[in-house]
């Protein structure tokens, strides 16, 4: 078996980590995201950060064979005032394509991330994980994280 790399994405990778990120997409649509959903919404995604790459956005990708196989997205941001003006690093995206999975894939890329961020004077990293997606939750508080947050909505436009 070859072994999948982790390596710091850049913008060569970025229609590899689209085509993931609309499995992501379909996936917590499936689950329990009901926000409108337009046609090019991949392309929005990747058109929303990439001109931030490694300034304030950082990707990581999982690369198999020249392929990759997964991603992680993260961010930097500030709070406001009132929550006392800390950087902190958020993990916004992570997906490892089917055929990696089993390989601790998710794994050694959160860990990467987690490291990179801590670089930068950052207070604490959040993640948000979609209602029903029980193995990304359980995932996640392996690694260290606890719930701090529960959000909620109501669909008034369908």
């Amino acid at each position: 078996m070859t072994e999948i790399a982790i390596r710091p994405g850049s913008k060569a990778d970025l229609p590899g980590v689209g085509k993931l990120w609309a499995e992501l997409d379909e996936y917590h649509r499936g689950l329990t995201l009901k926000l409108p959903r337009p046609a090019n919404a991949a392309s929005l995604w990747l058109e929303s950060f990439q001109d931030e790459l490694d300034k304030t956005i950082f990707l990581w990708v999982a690369e198999l064979n020249g392929g990759i196989e997964g991603f992680l997205l993260a961010r930097l941001k500030r709070l406001p005032n009132y929550l006392g003006e800390a950087t902190v690093g958020e993990i916004s995206h992570l997906y490892v394509d089917q055929q990696a999975r089993g390989q601790k894939v998710a794994g050694r890329l959160a860990e990467t991330a987690i490291e990179a961020l801590k670089k930068h004077d950052i207070h604490s990293i959040e993640i948000q994980v979609m209602a029903g997606n029980h193995g990304g939750l359980t995932f996640w508080l392996k690694q260290g994280f606890h719930t701090e947050l529960t959000q909620v909505r109501m669909l008034v436009q369908k």
